[in-house]
């Protein structure tokens, strides 16, 4: 995500028709983890000046965004959440500037800062356009070992929390909206799930909610036969395989998380490639096997008391643009 436009293209596309209840994965406003990776390098360094002018610019940017996108009384409060979270946010700088080190936990609670902005921005959006969005914290859904900065998931503990803390929001109507790339310990400590993570983390959760789709949206058309910017004779991939698009090292010019699709992979829920300043595109589908024949996901729809019950439900994640 950008700017204010990106966000009221997503806005769009979650308001749009459909049978399918969405939930709303969404990453860090375009460049803002790398800017606060500085800020807490900086901090570390002894220059916490420094790390508090990025924070400034930070947090000049996410409030213009925030008055290009909500009416005046949800702005007012979302302004109000901001002043709350960027003062959380000196205050971890000033911690790194003493501690004169920007460890690995520490990495982790700074980073999720950006996804926790960005959520809020999307959630305020939403509620604008009157769309019933309600704001979860990830770290509450997804539960990880302590592996700072490359978090693993626990899977069973992450799916119960998942479906305890959505299917009751999905049923009733509402559209949660949770950052992407962080978790938490057992023990509430913040984590992330490395660099890329907003499309892990939609994966995670499509998987935890036996959802029916997964929509990863980005700003290329799908998974491309190569580089489109390196080779502009680059083809979209209309349909490949978990397999096939696990081997491949882009969505077209854009790295994977290297774990993105083992969670879909393992509950067999397609995943679709899609371009947001594109809706139109077919994008690209992956699926377990795509040499022809009726897929089980296609078909495949537990009951309520089956553990394994399919909720009707659609996770776009929004990634880029």
């Amino acid at each position: 995500m950008e700017d204010a436009a990106a966000i009221r293209r997503l806005c769009r596309l979650v308001e749009r028709p459909s049978s399918l209840r969405p939930v709303v994965v969404v990453s860090a406003l375009a460049k803002v983890t790398d800017q606060l990776m500085k800020a807490g390098w900086a901090a570390a360094a002894g220059s916490l000046d420094s790390a508090r002018e990025i924070l400034q610019v930070l947090r000049q940017r996410h409030e213009t965004v925030a008055r290009g996108l909500a009416k005046r009384d949800e702005r007012r409060r979302l302004l109000r959440e901001f002043v709350i979270e960027f003062k959380a946010v000196d205050k971890m700088l000033a911690a790194i500037a003493s501690e004169k080190a920007f460890a690995p936990c520490s990495q982790d609670k700074l980073l999720g800062a950006g996804e926790s902005f960005s959520s809020r921005l999307v959630q305020s959006a939403l509620q604008s356009a009157g769309t019933d969005a309600v704001l979860v914290d990830a770290r509450e859904c997804i539960i990880t070992d302590a592996a700072h900065t490359r978090a693993t998931p626990l899977w069973e503990e992450s799916n119960a929390r998942l479906q305890a803390v959505l299917w009751p929001m999905l049923e009733s109507g509402r559209v949660p909206v949770l950052g992407g790339f962080v978790g938490a310990t057992r023990d509430g400590i913040p984590t992330t799930l490395g660099r890329g993570g907003s499309d892990f983390s939609a994966s995670i959760v499509g998987a935890g909610v036996h959802a029916r789709r997964i929509e990863i949206w980005t700003d290329v058309d799908g998974i491309m036969t190569t580089d489109p910017n390196l080779c502009p004779d680059a083809r979209r991939v209309p349909r490949m395989s978990f397999d096939e698009a696990a081997d491949l090292a882009y969505f077209g010019a854009k790295v994977l998380h290297p774990a993105t699709l083992v969670p879909a992979m393992r509950s067999n829920i397609p995943v679709w490639v899609l371009n947001s300043r594109n809706s139109e595109c077919a994008g690209t589908e992956i699926v377990a096997n795509c040499e022809g024949g009726r897929r089980k996901s296609d078909h495949c729809e537990a009951g309520r008391g089956d553990s394994r019950r399919r909720t009707g439900t659609l996770v776009r994640a929004r990634t880029v643009a």
